[in-house]
């Protein structure tokens, strides 16, 4: 079974959702996330090296979608100003259970990349 999650970028008034079919627990996606977004110069850097991103069979890691989707196990909040970049930097992380017909919702983390790093690595 998959472990799904998004990616939601935010720069100001603007809002990206990217989609991760597998793999999406922090201790991959959250760290691949934290390492692409800390290595990044850019807002456009970031978004690239995530869409560019394949695994081994040369499939897209991550794909652009619409909105969050319904079945996700974790959702990445990634914050950042695009003026600057390199100083407000933060992701949040988010966890969905789902039992018996409902989902909720668990804050876990918040920080900057270096401690999802530090923390999920």
């Amino acid at each position: 079974m998959a472990t799904r999650s998004n990616i939601k970028i935010v720069t100001g008034e603007t809002t990206l959702w990217i989609y991760r079919h597998w793999d999406g627990y922090p201790e991959v996606t959250g760290v691949d996330v934290a390492t692409k977004l800390e290595e990044s110069k850019t807002m456009t850097d970031f978004v690239s090296s995530l869409l560019n991103d394949k695994d081994g069979s040369g499939n897209h890691l991550y794909e652009v979608t619409t909105e969050m989707h319904g079945d996700i196990e974790y959702r990445y909040t990634v914050e950042a100003d695009c003026f600057m970049f390199k100083s407000t930097k933060n992701i949040l992380i988010h966890q969905f259970v789902h039992e018996f017909g409902r989902k909720s919702q668990k804050f876990i983390c918040n920080g900057k990349p270096s401690g999802i790093i530090k923390q999920y690595s």
